[in-house]
C-alpha cells in the first residue's frame, strides 16, 4: 500500500500540465464573441482551440486545464462532442468555469490557483495561439535552469519579428533587455517610448548585472510561458497585477530586491508561433496556415474528424464534395470545405469557404473568410471581410473591406455595407446589456459609433457605392434585413487596413547628443569627471552620436572602460570584437554594439 502511494506521488509529480486561457479579455472580435467563445472561432476552417491543443500535445503536455470566463458550457460541449480527448490520446482535458466575474488574466490565474489542480511547473498559453514550436527541449532547459536558480518563476518564449511585420498587432513593440550570458530578463517595457524620444534610457543597475547586455526591439512576444507554481502565489499576493505583460513582468523586475524572483527568455528560431489578437492578425495567421508556414498544422493535416482536405496547385485546398463551375476561378492560397459550391463566372481569391457555402454566379470573393453555410447570391461582392455561420448576402450587395457579419446576418439586395462595419442579429438593447455585464471599455476600440437598430436607416435599393456612399452607410441594414449595425471600427487592428511601418531611426541624419547638466558638487567629484571624460573620448573617437544614446552617457559606455586604450587602436567596427554577442538585430544603425 505504501509503495503504491509512493508510485502515485511520483506519477503525479512528473505529469506535465498546461493552463489554456479561453478568454483573451479583448474586445477586438465584438460582437461575434458575445454569441460564441473566441477559441471556437474557425481559422482556416478549424477552431482555434484545436491548434492550441495540438501544439501542447506535440510538446509532451499530458494534462490541460482550459479556463473559461464566458461560454464555458459551449467549450465543454465542443470538447465532448468532438471527442477531442480520444483524438489526442495523450491529453487529459479539464474545463474550468469561472465562479465569479473575471476581467483580466490575473483574475483568471487566481481562480486557477484556488482550484488547486496545478502541482508542478506548467505551460501557460492563451487559447488563440497557433504554433509548431517543439516544447520538450525548452521545458527541459527551464527545469535545468530551475535547479541552478531556484528563484526562477517564468520562462517566456519570444521570436525575432521586425517591428513592422504583418504578424504583429497594432502598437505591439516591446523593448526587452536580456543578460547575454544566461538569457535572464532584466527589463520589459513598451518600446514606443524610446522610438518617440529617439533615445534609450537604461538604469545603471543593469550594467552591473552582466558584461553582455542585449537590447532588443525586434522580439515578438508569443505569450507562451513556462511557469513555476510560485508564480500563482505571487499573483495571489499582488492583487493589483491584472495583465501579465503590463503588470506582472514589470512588477517582478521592478521589485527584484524585495521579491527576489527571476525570469528568463527563450528566443525561438526556425519555428512558428503567433496569436490571433484581432481581425488583422486573424487574416495574417490564416494566410500563414494556408501558405504552410505552420506545418504540420496545415489544412491537409485534417485535424478534425471527417476532414478530407487535399492541397492542390497554388496552395488551394479542397475537401471532397466541392462543386466548382467550369468557368469559375479559384486563385491564391484558399481553402474550400465539403459541400461548398462556386457558380458560373464567380471568382474566389485568397479566401476560405466553410462547409456548405454557396457562391452564386458572377460573385467576387476577395481575401475573405466565410464560415459554415454562408450564401452569397448572384452578382454580390465580398472584400476583405469575415462572414460568420449562416450569413446571407443577397443579389448585387457589396460587403466592403473590414466588415464582420455575425451569425445569421442577412444583407439585402443592392445594399453596400460601410467599410469596417460590424453587424449582428442581436438587438441594440441586448448589446447594451451585454456590454454592461462584461464591463466592456469603449475606449479599447477606435472610431466607433453607438449601436443602431436595423430600422434606423433605409438605404436606397441598388446602391453600389463604397463606404459612406449609398447602402447602409451611417445606419443599420434596410427594413427587410436581419441585422443591427453594432459599430464601425476603422483602425490598424481591422482587416486589410493600411498600417504604417513602425517608427525607426532616420537614416539621413544624426541628432546631437544631449548635454549633461552637472552641478558643482558633481563636477568636483573625481569619479563623475572621469566617467564624463571617458564618455566624451569614446564619443569623439568613434562618432557614436545616435538617437539611441542613453540619458547618462557614462552608463552607456561603462563596460568598455577597462579596454579603452586597446580600443583606440582599432576602428569603430572593431569594438564588437571584444565580446562575442549573437547576431545583431537588423534594425540597429551605425554599428553601435547593441548589447551595451
Amino acid at each position: 500500500m505504501g509503495a503504491g502511494g509512493k508510485d502515485a506521488d511520483l506519477q503525479t509529480a512528473t505529469v506535465l500540465q498546461a493552463v489554456v486561457l479561453a478568454d483573451s479579455f479583448s474586445q477586438q472580435f465584438r460582437p461575434v464573441t458575445y454569441q460564441m467563445p473566441k477559441v471556437l472561432m474557425p481559422v482556416a476552417n478549424v477552431p482555434l482551440i484545436e491548434y492550441t491543443l495540438e501544439f501542447l500535445a506535440g510538446g509532451g503536455v499530458q494534462e490541460v486545464f482550459i479556463f473559461c470566463c464566458a461560454h464555458a458550457a459551449e467549450v465543454e460541449r465542443y470538447i465532448r462532442e468532438s471527442e477531442l480527448e480520444r483524438r489526442l490520446a495523450t491529453l487529459k482535458v479539464h474545463v474550468l468555469a469561472s465562479k465569479g466575474q473575471c476581467f483580466s488574466t490575473g483574475d483568471a490565474l487566481r481562480e486557477v490557483e484556488a482550484h488547486g489542480g496545478i502541482t508542478n511547473d506548467f505551460v501557460l498559453v492563451p487559447g488563440d495561439v497557433v504554433a509548431n514550436v517543439k516544447l520538450a527541449p525548452i521545458i527541459a532547459a527551464h527545469k535545468a535552469r530551475r535547479e541552478s536558480d531556484c528563484d526562477s518563476v517564468l520562462t517566456t518564449l519570444m521570436t525575432r519579428v521586425p517591428p513592422a511585420h504583418r504578424s504583429r498587432r497594432a502598437g505591439d513593440e516591446t523593448l526587452v533587455v536580456l543578460s547575454g550570458e544566461t538569457g535572464r530578463m532584466l527589463q520589459y517595457e513598451d518600446g514606443q517610448k524610446s522610438v518617440r524620444e529617439h533615445k534609450l534610457e537604461l538604469p545603471m543597475e543593469l550594467l552591473q548585472e552582466t558584461d553582455r547586455l542585449q537590447v532588443h526591439r525586434d522580439l515578438y512576444d508569443t505569450h507562451i510561458d513556462i511557469c513555476a507554481p510560485e508564480l500563482l502565489a505571487l499573483l495571489q499576493d499582488n492583487f493589483d497585477w491584472q495583465d501579465l505583460r503590463r503588470d506582472l513582468l514589470p512588477g517582478i523586475l521592478g521589485q527584484f530586491e524585495m521579491l527576489g524572483k527571476t525570469m528568463y527568455t527563450h528566443i525561438i528560431a526556425g519555428e512558428y508561433a503567433a496569436r490571433v489578437h484581432d481581425p488583422h492578425t486573424y487574416d495574417s495567421v490564416s494566410r500563414d496556415i494556408l501558405r504552410r508556414w505552420t506545418y504540420p498544422l496545415v489544412p491537409d493535416a485534417n485535424l478534425l474528424p471527417g476532414s478530407s482536405y487535399r492541397c492542390g496547385r497554388g496552395c488551394v485546398y479542397k475537401e471532397d464534395g466541392v462543386v466548382l463551375a467550369r468557368n469559375c476561378a479559384v486563385a491564391g492560397a484558399s481553402a474550400i470545405g465539403a459541400g461548398a459550391s462556386v457558380g458560373d463566372g464567380a471568382s474566389v481569391s485568397a479566401s476560405v469557404l466553410g462547409r456548405g457555402c454557396a457562391i452564386g454566379a458572377g460573385v467576387a470573393v476577395e481575401r475573405s473568410y466565410l464560415w459554415r453555410d454562408v450564401t452569397i447570391e448572384e452578382g454580390a461582392t465580398v472584400r476583405g471581410s469575415i462572414l460568420c455561420d449562416g450569413v446571407v448576402v443577397e443579389k448585387g450587395a457589396v460587403v466592403e473591406t473590414g466588415c464582420i457579419l455575425g451569425p445569421g446576418v442577412r444583407v439585402p439586395a443592392g445594399v453596400t455595407l460601410p467599410a469596417h462595419s460590424r453587424h449582428t442579429t442581436l438587438s441594440a438593447d441586448v448589446l447594451r446589456k451585454l456590454a454592461e455585464e462584461l464591463d466592456d471599455d469603449d475606449d479599447a476600440l477606435s472610431d466607433v459609433s453607438e449601436p443602431q437598430d436595423a430600422a434606423a436607416a433605409t438605404p436606397s435599393a441598388g446602391a453600389a457605392g463604397g463606404a459612406g456612399g449609398g447602402g447602409c452607410a451611417g445606419g443599420g441594414l434596410s427594413g427587410g434585413s436581419l441585422g443591427t449595425l453594432w459599430r464601425i471600427v476603422a483602425g490598424p487592428s481591422s482587416m486589410c487596413c493600411e498600417r504604417s511601418a513602425a517608427s525607426g531611426p532616420i537614416a539621413d541624419e544624426l541628432s546631437e547628443p544631449e548635454e549633461e547638466d552637472y552641478g558643482e558638487d558633481e563636477l568636483e567629484d573625481e569619479e563623475a569627471l572621469e566617467e564624463e571624460q571617458f564618455a566624451s573620448e569614446v564619443e569623439t573617437r568613434y562618432c557614436l552620436t545616435s538617437r539611441l544614446l542613453c540619458t547618462n552617457q557614462s552608463s552607456f559606455y561603462r563596460p568598455l572602460q577597462p579596454t579603452l586604450p586597446a580600443l583606440l587602436q582599432y576602428d569603430c567596427t572593431s569594438i564588437a570584437q571584444y565580446t562575442t554577442p549573437p547576431d545583431p538585430p537588423l534594425y540597429m544603425p551605425y554599428n553601435i554594439p547593441y548589447w551595451l
